[in-house]
């Protein structure tokens, strides 16, 4: 049996320092496809492809809200427990909606949006200037979490903004929306 020289060289396969200046590459290039992967299989649709034209859309939206103030239009929306949503809608005017629209928005993930029809449940008469409504929505399954709210009625001319966290508030009050574009 043959011993080996003290001072020979080893294969390049058993030096430790050559597999760290190899390894390091290779995971790299490893990561980097694991997360092309990912990209290419959940695009981000956070970003409108249209930005200019959504950001000329404001003026329109502030007109929405402005109705919606001027017709002192307000509303509670109720989750319950049985999996409805109730809304109680309020205004100094007659309420003539047969149907109101709902959209349920999630902050992140926008195929978990929804948009809910509610149906007119019962109307009252003025009680001290107030006339209300109440409208009803089976809730579809809505993840925990936060939560915009965007109550319309059908033609699109005013709207009601809130926010709300699931399953914590039940109830959530919408009054049409006041800041610095606002008069």
């Amino acid at each position: 049996m043959t011993l080996p020289e003290p001072n020979s060289p080893q294969p390049w396969y058993r030096e430790p320092f050559a597999w760290l200046v190899l390894g390091i590459p290779a995971a790299t290039i490893v990561w980097c496809i694991i997360l092309y992967n990912i990209a290419v299989s959940q695009p981000v649709n956070m970003v409108s492809d249209d930005y200019y034209n959504d950001g000329m859309g404001i003026n329109r939206e502030v007109r929405r809200d402005r109705l919606a103030s001027t017709l002192g239009i307000s509303a509670n929306i109720t989750f319950t427990a049985n999996g409805e949503i109730q809304i109680l809608l309020e205004s100094p005017r007659q309420l003539p909606w047969q149907v109101l629209a709902l959209e349920l928005i999630h902050p992140t993930l926008g195929d978990q949006d929804r948009a809910l029809t509610a149906s007119l449940q019962h109307s009252s008469e003025p009680v001290s200037g107030q006339y209300t409504a109440q409208y009803r929505v089976q809730s579809p399954d809505l993840m925990n979490g936060r939560w915009y709210l965007d109550l319309r009625d059908p033609e699109n001319q005013w709207r009601l903004k809130g926010e709300t966290t699931l399953p914590g508030m039940a109830s959530v009050t919408l009054k049409p929306q006041r800041g610095p574009l606002y008069p």
